[in-house]
């Protein structure tokens, strides 16, 4: 799916970058032959890491800054027709 998303020259080009990508990646339901939830990959994830670095993530909300940046970039980029209608 990600080939039909991405710029390429002519259909022929996309064609041979979707069967390149084929040869080369899996999708974690194909590896572990069952349906993978978001929630899921999130949690397998988020624990390597943890125990990967020794560390524990905090679930905590944004900052008042981080809120406004949010805001900035919804108003300035993401909400812009340039950014949605760049494909």
């Amino acid at each position: 799916r990600i080939t039909q998303v991405l710029r390429f020259r002519d259909a022929a080009a996309r064609a041979r970058a979707a069967e390149r990508l084929l040869q080369r990646a899996a999708t974690l339901e194909t590896l572990l032959q069952r349906p993978v939830t978001w929630e899921a990959a999130a949690e397998a994830l988020q624990t390597a890491f943890e125990d990967t670095l020794n560390l524990t993530f905090l679930p905590t909300g944004l900052t008042p800054g981080e809120r406004q940046r949010a805001r900035e970039l919804v108003k300035e980029k993401y909400a812009q027709s340039t950014w949605t209608e760049r494909i």
